[in-house]
């Protein structure tokens, strides 16, 4: 143990990402005040935690590490790390944290012309662990700026996922002026637990509610409160995932005051978990559909009867062997629109961080016969990022090959067109390879894999690629059909700079868009 006086707002760890975890304590006065698991290292280190600690300036803590480890510790004023966001693997038109992990989106909701995103971080490597709320900003859901950490783990454990919604009617008590509160709703992990956070400055400063928790535990597991408002019952309802025998039980809590919550239900979820989503969509007609999704887009429609929400066809899903996970949409939107982002697992060591926020999405309700589709689509601003644009064709006969340039920036392919009877589209990028075999249906990616539907009902040819450094996203069909591909072999090689189009399909009419995108980093960010 060693007694540190607070000075500067971070202090520096130095780190192994292949290192074994140590406790690090921090005591004031005998009581732990912080406590992280990290891989310290002395001798080799790879990374460098930047651990916020402006919230102890001036204090003498006392600093414990189990098992002890003699390292050099640093402070700094400044997240001063070496070409950041000029990094090679650094994506360039989706959010990432300077430093660290990132998983889930959280808190997504917009205030007074800003969009918050809150999100799962671990600031003390770029791996999983001591999980904190992170916090980001945005006027236009695409260039985003870091915000000092938002929720920090304490003694009732880890800071897991959740949401944010305004308390418009002053229900806890807390608004100080004409600004309403804004709460976010976490889980704790000693035990699992749902508690709320609360602001009366617009996210500038975050508190923790004395009357935590609001949902003591039902079962163990029980996570990831999205809080709506719901017109029909004339009360909140928090969708929470219960886990239960499956693993795929989700549950529907009621309330009229925001703490003091009653179970309206249970519904299970056949092939999902984690990250409830719960949000209402407009039908073609206007007709007011409620959707709940889970944390791997799969999605049950219905509507509130006889108080409880009655699905009103089986579980559906918009994603096809993705790793697009966790989405969450925002609330307090104006106009009606729902926008939705998710987290993009990788596999990929790219240090000094991890993982991408995927392209926010906007999502509608449109029907088929008698089925409700949701469908997603890339946010409209991401036009405003594009700085040069390319057109062309599909080449008509299977002797021919189209060939474009391709310039070393983040590239939306937009094709058009109305679907062949039968044929291929051979479509090579940047070292890519994708199938659409027309007479299947069906997209086929490395090592000759299905991957996903080209339509599902086969009536238009519509696909939206976006490519960044660490991913590609696919969006077919008016976006009944999505895919977020980050394996190897869908991570761009800028050593081929080129788009190569070959078809066997008898294409009528078609269009492609080819379009690099301008970089959402500067050196300000």
């Amino acid at each position: 143990m060693k007694e540190i006086i607070i000075r500067k707002k971070y202090l520096i760890f130095p780190v192994n990402t292949y290192g074994k975890y140590k406790q690090v304590k921090f005591k004031s006065e005998g009581n732990t005040v912080y406590r992280l698991n990290v891989k310290l290292d002395a001798i080799a280190p790879d990374f460098h935690a930047f651990v916020d600690m402006s919230r102890f300036m001036g204090m003498t803590l006392a600093l414990i590490i189990d098992p002890w480890v003699e390292v050099e510790i640093g402070e700094s004023d400044t997240m001063d790390l070496p070409n950041l966001y000029s990094e090679p693997f650094r994506p360039t038109v989706h959010f990432t944290t300077k430093n660290g992990w990132i998983n889930d989106p959280n808190g997504l909701i917009y205030l007074d012309g800003i969009y918050h995103m809150f999100y799962q971080h671990n600031p003390c490597e770029p791996n999983w662990e001591n999980m904190h709320w992170g916090h980001a900003v945005s006027t236009d859901l695409l260039h985003w700026e870091e915000q000092d950490i938002a929720l920090y783990p304490d003694d009732g454990g880890l800071m897991y996922s959740g949401s944010a919604i305004q308390d418009t009617n002053n229900l806890l008590g807390l608004q100080a002026g004409e600004t309403p509160t804004t709460l976010l709703f976490y889980t704790s992990t000693k035990p699992f637990m749902q508690n709320i956070a609360y602001s009366t400055d617009g996210l500038k400063t975050i508190h923790k509610y004395e009357g935590n928790p609001v949902v003591p535990k039902i079962i163990h597991g029980n996570r990831d409160p999205k809080v709506v408002f719901c017109e029909e019952l004339n009360a909140y309802v928090m969708a929470l995932y219960l886990k239960g025998n499956n693993n795929e039980t989700y549950a529907l809590l009621k309330s009229r005051n925001l703490t003091e919550w009653t179970l309206l239900q249970e519904i299970e979820m056949a092939g999902e978990n984690e990250c409830p989503d719960f949000f209402s969509l407009l039908g073609p007609n206007g007709e007011k559909k409620w959707v709940l999704m889970g944390a791997r887009n799969r999605y049950l429609v219905g509507d509130f009867k006889r108080g409880t929400f009655i699905p009103c066809q089986p579980i559906l899903g918009i994603q096809y062997n993705s790793r697009d996970y966790a989405g969450q949409t925002f609330s307090n939107l104006p106009d009606g629109r729902i926008v939705r982002m998710t987290w993009d697992r990788w596999t990929l060591h790219t240090p000094p961080f991890s993982g991408q926020m995927g392209i926010p999405m906007e999502l509608h309700l449109e029907k088929h016969k008698n089925t409700y589709l949701v469908t997603v689509h890339p946010i409209e601003e991401l036009k405003k990022l594009v700085r040069r644009t390319q057109i062309t064709k599909i080449p008509s006969s299977d002797t021919e090959e189209c060939v474009l340039p391709m310039e070393d920036a983040a590239t939306l392919i937009d094709i058009l067109g109305d679907y062949p009877t039968a044929g291929t589209l051979s479509l090579k990028v940047f070292g890519i390879s994708l199938t659409f075999d027309f007479e299947k249906g069906i997209c086929i990616g490395d090592k000759n894999k299905e991957l996903f539907p080209i339509s599902l009902f086969k009536d238009r040819f519509e696909l939206h690629m976006l490519i960044d450094r660490c991913s590609t996203e696919i969006f077919l069909d008016g976006g009944r059909v999505f895919s977020c591909l980050s394996e190897p072999a869908y991570i761009p090689d800028r050593n081929i700079p080129v788009l190569r189009l070959k078809s066997t399909a008898p294409f009528r009419e078609n269009t492609v868009l080819v379009s690099s995108l301008e970089s959402i980093w500067n050196k300000e960010n």
